[in-house]
């Protein structure tokens, strides 16, 4: 008998290890980021300006913190003179008498990381040496940058072996992360995914293993903007767990993503926004499929467990989220009743198109205003499956409305919670 127990729990433990294996190689995570930048071309050097950002700056600080997110700052000369101008005496009462980003880091766990455009005589070194005079080590990530362009003598080229200021000459900071990766005037950005090490600007795709730096591609454009729709938000990164969960991403492959905002547009209303986003993502750390990360962080990930691989995918090759559960092209266009309905919180909707075209799938509460968009795209002809997870919505009754070419059906439904 005793020998018998000791096989079983064997076979447990060799089949709970497997199993581990297993699902940890079928299903990667995806490491989350917040991301902002807080432009130069905004009034921080204005007391009244930047006075009241900083006030939206420490309630989004303490909501990351307590919600368990993880927030890349990444900051611009121009802001970073505001804070040594205007952060004493009753200025500082509301972060523990300290300066605006010596408390985020401190207190806070927020990573600040340097930024710059380059355009006005500084560069990111002397960025990174006014975050040391501000009291804190500034990471090694170069937050934002040209991938294909140079700006007054200045490319990201010059930081594979680290760089001197230029407004302070004497200063030297080597970088060893290229977050984004973008054009100017973010004119037709690339849009990788992944991590590897480019080459050069003329080879920026290849890897080369003998280069120091290391991009983190900031990934599917994933703005939060005041006219967002959170439930879209989400959905981007809800499709990368369902995407990889289907097979039609490798689970091989190294998964970063991003959520992007401005600091120079952030209001009340864009604050709210985030915590909503950062309360979805967190329904989706379950299992660990979500992970909030630093850019470091994943930086450390990728040097260790992943074993310094190349990996991207750009994101216009990503499928869609929406389902194609047939091919069979239906003879006629149709909406069916969601299912479950009455649901809570999460239901799904089934339809066809005859004809491949732009479609669009909308939610409506009782007050017919639009609550979320589902679906944006071209489908090719076909039956169709796509899920709502309604867990930031309350209770009621809701409409949801299906635009197909000429074609438009609305049905109602019930969340009951």
């Amino acid at each position: 008998m005793r020998s018998f127990k000791f096989t079983v729990i064997s076979l447990f433990i060799v089949y709970s290890c497997l199993n581990t294996v297993f699902f940890s190689q079928q299903y990667p995570p995806v490491y989350m980021t917040l991301t902002s930048h807080n432009e130069d071309n905004s009034q921080w050097t204005t007391f009244s300006f930047y006075k009241s950002k900083r006030d939206l700056l420490v309630q989004l600080a303490n909501t990351v913190q307590l919600k368990g997110a993880a927030w890349s700052f990444q900051s611009d000369w121009k802001f970073l003179l505001g804070v040594m101008m205007f952060d004493t005496g009753s200025v500082v009462a509301n972060t523990n008498g300290k300066n605006l980003i010596k408390w985020m880091v401190e207190d806070k766990g927020v990573f600040c990381d340097p930024h710059s455009h380059e355009a006005n005589g500084y560069n990111y070194a002397d960025v990174a040496y006014l975050h040391q005079q501000l009291g804190i080590t500034p990471t090694k990530v170069v937050g934002g940058f040209l991938y294909d362009t140079v700006i007054n003598g200045n490319n990201w080229e010059e930081l594979e072996d680290g760089q001197f200021g230029r407004m302070y000459p004497s200063y030297f900071w080597q970088p060893d992360i290229l977050w984004g990766g973008g054009t100017p005037l973010h004119v037709n950005d690339p849009n990788p995914l992944g991590a590897w090490k480019p080459k050069s600007m003329a080879d920026f795709y290849s890897h080369d293993s003998t280069k120091h730096l290391l991009l983190l591609g900031h990934g599917c454009e994933n703005h939060i903007e005041d006219t967002s729709n959170i439930h879209y938000n989400t959905e981007i990164i809800r499709n990368l767990i369902y995407q990889l969960n289907s097979g039609a991403l490798p689970a091989t492959g190294f998964y970063p993503a991003f959520s992007i905002f401005n600091v120079g547009d952030l209001n009340s209303g864009r604050v709210i926004k985030i915590s909503q986003f950062i309360d979805s993502v967190n329904s989706l750390t379950t299992g660990g499929r979500v992970q909030w990360k630093s850019l470091s962080e994943i930086y450390n990930i990728w040097n260790s467990s992943f074993n310094k691989k190349p990996y991207y995918v750009m994101c216009e090759d990503i499928p869609l989220a929406v389902e194609q559960i047939s091919t069979e092209v239906p003879i006629g266009y149709s909406l069916l009743q969601n299912y479950p309905n009455p649901f809570n919180p999460v239901t799904k909707f089934k339809f066809s198109i005859p004809v491949s075209g732009n479609v669009v799938l909308k939610i409506f509460d009782a007050a017919g205003r639009e609550t979320a968009e589902l679906i944006n795209h071209f489908l090719p002809a076909g039956i169709y499956e796509v899920d709502w997870d309604a867990t930031l919505f309350s209770s009621g009754i809701y409409f949801y409305s299906l635009y197909a070419n000429d074609f438009v059906q609305t049905r109602k439904m019930v969340l009951v919670k």
